[in-house]
């Protein structure tokens, strides 16, 4: 979770990365990704920093990893949640515009990162 948190979401708001861990949440819970954490973030071509090999099996360090590591603790063990993305399973970058948003509702954009549900 914290990779997932540092890798997609590293030099985002607080905010932001709590939201990208809610949707790993959210998707473990969902029947169609897998019931793990490791299962959600490794399937493929979900994530694009967990495609690279290199970055799976490097820790990484500084303040970011230090918040990454915190906010996962967070969310696993405390149950920590943002109102009002209780169902979103996807999200992309602001700066992009993939062709499967057409098909989801937008819920909220924070950062730079975009919020769906479906």
């Amino acid at each position: 979770m914290a990779k997932n948190i540092y890798h997609e979401a590293g030099s985002e708001p607080t905010l932001g990365k709590y939201a990208v861990a809610q949707v790993t949440i959210n998707r473990m819970k969902s029947p169609d990704f897998g019931g793990r954490v490791c299962s959600v973030v490794f399937e493929p071509y979900q994530f694009s920093w967990a495609n690279n090999r290199s970055k799976r099996w490097t820790t990484p360090s500084g303040e970011n990893w230090v918040e990454a590591k915190r906010i996962a603790h967070d969310v696993l063990e405390n149950g920590k949640r943002i109102h009002g993305l209780d169902d979103a399973l996807y999200y992309h970058a602001t700066y992009v515009r993939p062709s499967w948003a057409r098909r989801f509702d937008r819920v909220t954009k924070i950062g730079l990162h975009i919020f769906y549900e479906v």
